[in-house]
């Protein structure tokens, strides 16, 4: 593998028995060695830089296969003997996982069973993520207005294309509840197909909807949402949001789609100063559009919250799709909230934020006695509740994944200020 760093996805032969898996660095340790856990068996070993090499194309496209599992009110060395009783099985929703003992659920606070829940939440897989520094073959599917990009690569096309297939043949009815963050299918104005979507806004009885796999939205009236089935959720959102090296304005919109859309072409992913950023290639030759992007962390930006006359918390206009597509993944969470019972200053949350009744990020800042003030990660704004009142975050929308949207900038100057209403 080229470049290594905390989080980059690879292939590594296993020590114990030499064969190939693959891997993610979970650390990069001194004289170039690294720690990487096996993301099929989450099993780990330190290994060198040299041992770690490039994990194809086709493999990006499959989900890993193990997944993180906290339990708790199982006695130290008692968790190997309960998992090795006949019937036992784990079944995992956006990372928490529910232990079966036959078809009861297993009761950790009681050690006993319960009678299991019915979970109804239907949710997308986890995003894929391109790898870094490698031209991946694709297609361009949509330019949005807020500078982005969204991408296809060219080994999901087969299997989009088998899921508009059977999406042609459906007729579903309209949801019974219209929620954010709901996964469901909609029909495209313009060729009245369907499509799988994702709920981003709802006002009255508009309803702002994204189409995973194209990446361009549009607004429905509320019975226009129509129930997605199971099978329609086996495949990732097919769009993959990409924020261009090169930056374009408004105006510039329908030149770069002409440039982009319609023909198959590479993107090659880097990270360029402070930012991962992509490049658009037909063959050897990259396509120039636009602006070169700065590669200092200047960039146009969003207002977001002003903390004080010279403190305030600003969005990148590259980050906006981002975060609504992560606002959606939030209010998706909602019949799936793990209190977190393990709190402390500095743990990353989903708290409700009290003036909309929304569900959000957060950081504990402060703790004191039962009650603590949150940072709003993704906004700026802070908030003070109790600490019962507060939900685990799951892995896949964690800062170490979905970085926090907002920047704090401190103004130049801005101190001799006085904080008042005027300034």
């Amino acid at each position: 593998a080229a470049k290594i760093y905390e989080g980059r996805l690879a292939v590594a032969q296993f020590s114990e028995d030499g064969q190939l898996y693959r891997c993610v660095v979970d650390s990069v340790q001194e004289k170039g060695t690294m720690v990487v856990r096996y993301v099929d068996y989450g099993n780990t070993e330190p290994l060198v830089f040299g041992e770690l090499l490039e994990l194809p194309d086709d493999l990006l496209t499959v989900p890993p296969l193990a997944v993180y599992v906290k339990v708790e009110g199982v006695e130290n060395g008692k968790l190997e003997v309960l998992l090795d009783q006949d019937g036992i099985s784990v079944l995992v929703v956006q990372g928490v996982g529910t232990i079966f003992l036959g078809n009861e659920v297993f009761d950790n606070a009681h050690k006993g069973t319960v009678p299991p829940l019915p979970i109804t939440t239907l949710a997308l897989p986890p995003p894929l993520v391109l790898p870094l520094n490698r031209h991946i073959e694709g297609v361009v599917v949509h330019v949005s207005s807020s500078s982005a990009v969204w991408f296809t690569p060219s080994s999901l096309a087969p299997l989009l294309d088998e899921l508009m297939d059977q999406l042609a043949l459906l007729s579903p009815s309209p949801v019974p509840r219209v929620e954010m963050g709901q996964v469901c299918t909609t029909r495209f104005s313009l060729d009245g197909e369907l499509y799988r979507a994702m709920v981003m806004e709802i006002s009255e009885d508009r309803v702002k909807v994204l189409f995973v796999d194209y990446g361009n939205t549009e607004t429905k009236i509320k019975e226009e949402i129509l129930e997605i089935s199971e099978d329609s959720l086996n495949l990732p959102a097919a769009a993959m949001l990409i924020l261009p090296a090169r930056s374009f304005n408004k105006e510039q919109i329908e030149e770069v789609e002409k440039m982009l859309c319609g023909t198959k072409l590479t993107v090659k992913q880097a990270i360029e100063g402070s930012k991962e950023v992509g490049r658009f290639f037909t063959g050897t030759k990259e396509i120039l559009f636009g602006e070169e992007r700065s590669k200092d962390d200047s960039a146009a930006v969003s207002l977001s919250y002003i903390e004080r006359v010279d403190i305030v918390w600003a969005t990148p206009l590259a980050a906006l799709d981002r975060l609504d597509v992560l606002m959606g993944q939030l209010a998706d969470m909602v019949d799936r909230l793990v209190p977190d019972t393990s709190v402390v200053v500095g743990s990353t949350v989903v708290a409700r934020y009290t003036e909309d009744n929304k569900l959000y990020r957060a950081t504990v800042v402060e703790m004191v006695d039962t009650k603590v003030t949150l940072l709003f990660v993704d906004f700026g704004n802070y908030q003070e509740c109790l600490a019962s009142s507060l939900y685990a975050l799951s892995l896949e929308l964690s800062l170490e994944r979905v970085p926090a949207a907002a920047i704090r900038v401190k103004i130049p100057g801005g101190e001799e200020w006085h904080d008042n209403e005027e300034n």
